[in-house]
């Protein structure tokens, strides 16, 4: 089994680039069948984490669109601060659009359910959220996660493609989960 080794942490091969690729191209065709209509597409994509889900994505909606990225954050290390702390916020309006929200990773909702507010509060005209990976069994929020490439019973910590560990990792085109065991032959 493939491993990478992060900073003092192992990590074992949980979604290789082919899987994720494909898990995007059918999430796509639903945002193209859902907005075939819509003339004020907009994708929101949540940095740091977002950028290549983003970018990937953005490739195969074929609706019109224009896509605008902000800062966020509300993880340290493993675990989440529970709080959200906006580094870098929306540098264009969002009102009279349709605001698809892209983040990475959803896991307790906290970042999506504050997102959804402050998208209704600055003018949207709807807002949905699109994750390529969805903790469902953590999800303590209230917005609804409309697209969601793969649902995630375990609470598994994961690496690659976009998220990371202590910022390392985020380059990775495979995803990773955190080596439970411990097996430090990486």
């Amino acid at each position: 089994m493939e491993r990478v080794k992060l900073g003092d942490k192992h990590f074992v091969l949980y979604l290789p680039a082919a899987r994720i690729d494909s898990l995007i191209d059918g999430m796509a065709e639903r945002i193209n069948r859902d907005y075939a209509h819509s003339q004020s597409l907009m994708l929101v994509g949540i940095l740091n984490g977002a950028y290549m889900f983003a970018a990937d994505l953005a490739r195969k909606i074929t609706v019109p669109c224009r896509i605008t990225f902000m800062k966020v954050s509300s993880y340290e290390g493993l675990t989440s601060r529970g709080e959200l702390t906006m580094q870098l916020p929306l540098c264009c309006s969002v009102e009279g659009c349709d605001v698809i929200l892209l983040d990475e990773i959803v896991e307790t909702g906290l970042t999506m359910n504050r997102l959804f507010d402050y998208m209704v509060t600055m003018g949207a005209r709807s807002v949905a959220a699109a994750t390529l990976l969805f903790k469902r069994g953590q999800y303590k929020g209230v917005a609804e996660i409309k697209y969601a490439a793969l649902a995630m019973d375990e609470p598994l910590f994961v690496v690659g493609y976009g998220l990371d560990y202590n910022e390392e990792g985020r380059t990775l085109k495979d995803i990773y989960i955190l080596d439970e065991d411990g097996d430090t032959n990486v």
